[in-house]
Order: structure tokens, then sequence, then C-alpha cells
């Protein structure tokens, strides 16, 4: 019995010393993600005071309206929101970023990935 108590023991504390290394390297990914979100949260602000104020409040309400997201990537002409099939003139429309294209489904504004060409 007292050969089990020492192998339990000795099995307790591996999984402490497992559980140790589990939850320091969780603060550490924990830490890296804050970093991240600031970063991330420090771009969007700037990106959001480059917008006009027309624009900027239609992104605000599509954003409050969707929840997730007020903007969605064009991707082989349909919009990868919800998936509806664009027309060629919303693309060229898209491509020659003069003006906000909205999706007619989804009403999220449409962008082009920079690695993405036009029709």
């Amino acid at each position: 019995m007292a050969e089990e108590l020492v192998a339990a023991k000795s099995a307790v504390d591996a999984a402490q010393a497992a559980l140790d290394a589990a939850v320091a390297a969780s603060a550490d990914l924990e830490k890296e993600l804050a970093g991240d979100e600031k970063l991330l949260d420090d771009e969007r602000k700037a990106t959001l005071a480059r917008l006009d104020d027309e624009t900027h409040r239609l992104y605000e309400a599509l954003l409050a309206q969707r929840g997730d997201s007020a903007i969605a990537k064009v991707k082989d002409g349909t919009c990868s929101a919800c998936a509806r099939k664009l027309s060629a003139q919303m693309e060229v429309l898209i491509d020659n970023g003069e003006e906000i294209v909205q999706c007619m489904s989804c009403r999220r504004i449409l962008y082009l990935d920079d690695g993405d060409a036009g029709p």
C-alpha cells in the first residue's frame, strides 16, 4: 500500500507540474493576446478617424445592427458575409474605390482585398 501511495503522490505531483506549466503558458498567451487586441483597437481607431462623418455613421450603424461586422470581403464576385453574387457593375464600383458600396442583401460595406483583382 505504501508503494501505491508513493506512486499516487508522484502522479499527483506530475499532474500539478503539468497544470502549473499550462497555467503559465495560458497567462503568457493572454498577455500576448491583450497586446494584439490593443494594437488592433488602435489601428481601428486610426482607420475610423480617417473616415468622413457620413461613412463613420454608416459603419457604426451597421456594426450596431449586425453585431459581428459592418464590412464584408468580396471573394469570387460574391459577398463573403451572405454569399450573394454581385453584379459586374457593383464589382467595378468597389474596384474603383470612389464610393461606398453595400451588399444588396446583407447591407454590409463591401471591399476587395489588396490581392484581389477587379472584374
